[in-house]
């Protein structure tokens, strides 16, 4: 591996990290954390070690950025799914996803995004699936680099007509805590100190939670640095505060 600092961005659904990795990126000194493992699951069939050493190392480079910092944005599943595909390599057999990835990216350090308000985190992803729509524009036309392609402009009555779907909604909001339990689980079983962040605090002030990740890592960094220009806008509206009403009213008549 090239890099010189590695690092996971790790995170669930809907839970800000888009926007963490894009302004990360757009520092110029953070690496380029995408979900690059995303990549590697249409080869499930491979078992040659060599196919997987060359995959890892495209990996690593497609997240770098010149300065040697490399990362990757993982979800639970596709953390899980991808590691697994890496005990093709000698020596990986019988270790877990943790350990895998300790051997690929030589002992990544590690940066969490968390929502605290994980119902609307729910919501949010139902209204995503169900649209089909996960980002949106702050401007009119507005083209995003990192996430490659034009960005659906913002529009207040997006998703008006979606119907409450009180299961959906649970199911969610149930699988997001699971989520949250496996990274619990795996850093604790491991030690792994990770720095935290939440969707919450970060859109308060995004300038000084970009620092305090920075100075984690151990990346020098400047001010003009952190002059990073948001284009994505929070698709969050009457729909989703119409949704958290009903889910809050149904949890109610339900106990």
């Amino acid at each position: 591996m090239r890099a010189v600092i590695h690092y996971l961005l790790c995170a669930t659904p809907r839970s800000g990290s888009t926007l963490v990795a894009e302004l990360l990126a757009q520092t110029g000194v953070a690496g380029i954390p995408n979900e690059h493992l995303l990549g590697w699951l249409p080869h499930r069939d491979r078992r040659e070690a060599a196919f997987w050493l060359e995959l890892l190392q495209r990996t690593v480079d497609a997240g770098a950025t010149s300065n040697g910092v490399t990362c990757c944005k993982v979800m639970p599943e596709t953390f899980e799914a991808a590691m697994s595909l890496l005990r093709a390599v000698p020596g990986g057999a019988g270790l877990d996803a943790w350990q895998v990835a300790e051997r690929a990216f030589l002992h990544p350090r590690v940066v969490r995004v968390q929502r605290r308000d994980r119902l609307r985190q729910a919501i949010s992803l139902a209204i995503a699936e169900a649209t089909g729509v996960w980002h949106m524009a702050r401007r009119e036309g507005a083209v995003d680099p990192f996430l490659q392609g034009a960005l659906t402009p913002r529009r207040d009555d997006h998703a008006a007509d979606l119907p409450f779907d009180y299961d959906r909604i649970r199911a969610h909001q149930a699988g997001i805590d699971a989520g949250e339990r496996y990274w619990d689980e795996l850093f604790a079983r491991h030690g792994v100190t990770a720095h935290v962040i939440t969707y919450e605090e970060f859109i308060r002030d995004r300038r000084s939670q970009l620092a305090a990740i920075l100075d984690f890592l151990g990346i020098a960094w400047t001010a003009d640095q952190l002059k990073v220009d948001v284009h994505l806008d929070r698709l969050s509206n009457a729909t989703n505060e119409r949704f958290l009403a009903l889910f809050r009213q149904e949890e109610a008549r339900r106990r």
